[in-house]
């Protein structure tokens, strides 16, 4: 039937309007879901989750020093918030369930390494928490609205994925994980 998403940028960041339109929409029965990239307040997450039946949280990088390299910030607090997202549902009962995302971005995050990684995390912290793990291929659409609006972007010239790849890095991520029954790939590639 549908529902209601909210993301962004980062919704969290407007975590008051999303919390009372939430509440509105819950009493109307719409499926909530929000698209968070984990770096925000324990807060914002805390006042949300009644409302959530599904988050979609990113998974970029695990290694800290490459996170900060490719994001700008460090992954510490999304490592947290995931793991007080989890014990916050498990202690109120809460039907809220969760899908990981891992943007696939050439020479960054698509490596067999982080796959490994990420696999790792997911079976040691949030072990039947999970209901799938999907693989974001890296897209260079936006290339012609940066152009129109003057922005330098560094990964313009960065091509897709290539189909091998992908599988190799969809394979490596199956391998690494065995508490999620859904481990998939989306996006487009080369051939």
């Amino acid at each position: 039937g549908g529902g209601i998403t909210f993301s962004g940028g980062e919704p969290t960041l407007q975590s008051a309007f999303i919390l009372q339109l939430s509440q509105n929409l819950k009493n109307k029965n719409f499926h909530l879901a929000l698209d968070t990239c984990g770096q925000a307040s324990w807060e914002s997450y805390e006042q949300l989750l009644p409302y959530m039946d599904l988050l979609l949280i990113d998974l970029k990088e695990m290694d800290p020093t490459k996170h900060i390299e490719f994001t700008g910030s460090d992954n510490r607090l999304i490592h947290e918030n995931i793991l007080h997202i989890v014990e916050y549902i498990h202690f109120h009962r809460l039907s809220t369930r969760i899908w990981i995302r891992t943007p696939l971005i050439p020479g960054m995050t698509a490596s067999l390494e982080n796959m490994s990684a990420i696999g790792t995390f997911i079976d040691t912290y949030l072990s039947g928490d999970v209901d799938k793990w999907e693989l974001c291929a890296f897209n260079n659409l936006c290339n012609d609205k940066y152009d129109r609006l003057g922005i330098q972007w560094n990964l313009k010239r960065t091509e897709l994925l290539s189909e091998r790849i992908m599988e190799e890095l969809l394979l490596k991520a199956k391998q690494s994980v065995s508490s999620v029954k859904h481990v998939m790939a989306s996006g487009l590639n080369k051939k």
